[in-house]
């Protein structure tokens, strides 16, 4: 009886140390982000710089990439529900030009142009409005200037990092080195010609929606978001 005990014992020791195991493994092996309920809101903040040096041809590309990528948000039958859009504007002040889903709307408003460079109140705006999950935020900053104040940009950008996914586009002749000290080496591209405005906004789209999966539990191994290259918008 001793040794029949011994042996129920030691399968008992058997399953609980297999199970351990596997729930590890299951936890190791699970794709960034996937702590989130399926189907869980992502708020896209698009940061866009509209001082004064941005007018022209310049603001009248991003305006005309703006509204397709309404359009694409729109048209996408997970995204237009599951994504809140924040366009952020900023010149020498802030604002909120838009905040909500695309569900019914395919339409941004289109900026105008004027003042300086407020950077370091925008990110912080931003940081203000970002809740739950770091990956359920997410931050493209598009700018062709220096910010005002550099020192309280790059405070600000590095609060902003904690609570969100935050990446950079270099316009015109935007100080690159200065965006990667903000957002990171990786993190960070130079957009050659606003002519190339609606590639950039067209790769977002494209992005969201493989982060919407990956947040979903739908791709494995998903390493978090990133605007896809394919060799139309991104370089130096």
């Amino acid at each position: 009886m001793r040794k029949f005990s011994l042996f129920l014992a030691l399968i008992g020791l058997f399953l609980f140390s297999f199970a351990t195991h596997a729930q590890t493994t299951l936890e190791f092996n699970k794709p960034k982000g996937q702590a989130t309920a399926l189907g869980s809101k992502i708020k896209f903040f698009l940061v866009a710089d509209r001082s004064g040096s941005m007018s022209g041809q310049p603001i009248a590309d991003l305006n005309a990439a703006l509204q397709q990528f309404a359009r694409d948000m729109a048209n996408d039958p997970n995204l237009k529900g599951d994504v809140e859009v924040i366009l952020v504007a900023f010149d020498s002040n802030v604002e909120v030009v838009y905040q909500g889903t695309m569900a019914g709307n395919g339409h941004l408003p289109n900026l105008v142009t004027t003042g300086s460079t407020n950077m370091s109140d925008a990110l912080r705006k931003v940081r203000s409005m970002t809740s739950g999950n770091l990956d359920n935020n997410i931050v493209l900053l598009l700018t062709d200037g220096e910010p005002d104040n550099r020192a309280t940009t790059q405070s600000e950008a590095q609060a902003l990092q904690g609570a969100a996914i935050f990446q950079a586009i270099g316009l015109g002749d935007a100080d690159f080195i200065f965006l990667q000290q903000i957002a990171g080496n990786q993190n960070v591209a130079k957009l050659n010609g606003s002519g190339k405005y609606s590639a950039l906004l067209g790769s977002t789209v494209q992005a969201l929606r493989t982060h919407h999966l990956g947040l979903s539990g739908k791709i494995l191994n998903y390493r978090g978001f990133e605007i896809p290259n394919q060799g139309n918008w991104k370089g130096r």
